[in-house]
């Protein structure tokens, strides 16, 4: 993956590969929570997580033997590229919040900004955790428990 403009795209860019397989599978979690509400920007975290994915299965594949037990994601790459590419190439829609846009666009640091409270729908609630891997890897810990602690709460039964 080529690196990012934004320091928190880019920290996230250089992290491991398990890394990399939590962002491939937090994007596929955005993608997923945008498949009935918004193609375009559902497409769009769709080619991420593929990307992600691919890192993961090239890393996987350039570790061989030693990685032979663990599963290269392969299945799951090739899934996230077929849905990308079913999608129609559409903006997403405009009525996005800023924070959400941005992180769609992995400008990472703005979307950090721009996100005040605890996001209420499913795409936004997902999202958070793209962001919250991004401040991992770019070592700021106390944004990344943050997001982290909502993240925890919306899974807690109510």
């Amino acid at each position: 993956m080529p690196l990012d403009s934004d320091p928190l795209a880019s920290a996230l860019t250089l992290s491991d590969w398990w890394t990399m397989l939590a962002c491939a599978t937090a994007w596929q979690a955005v993608a997923e929570a945008f498949a009935n509400v918004d193609p375009g920007a559902a497409r769009i975290a769709w080619k991420h997580a593929a990307d992600a994915y691919g890192v993961y299965n090239e890393e996987h594949a350039a570790h061989l033997p030693a990685s032979r037990f663990d599963h290269d994601y392969g299945p799951e790459l090739s899934a996230a590229e077929a849905a990308a590419r079913s999608l129609p190439v559409a903006a997403p829609s405009a009525a996005l919040p800023e924070w959400l846009r941005a992180t769609l666009e992995r400008r990472f640091t703005d979307a950090l900004g721009a996100l005040r409270e605890p996001p209420t729908d499913g795409p936004g609630r997902a999202a958070t955790r793209i962001l919250a891997l991004a401040c991992r890897a770019g070592k700021r810990v106390g944004d990344a428990e943050r997001l982290e602690a909502w993240a925890a709460a919306w899974a807690e039964p109510a």
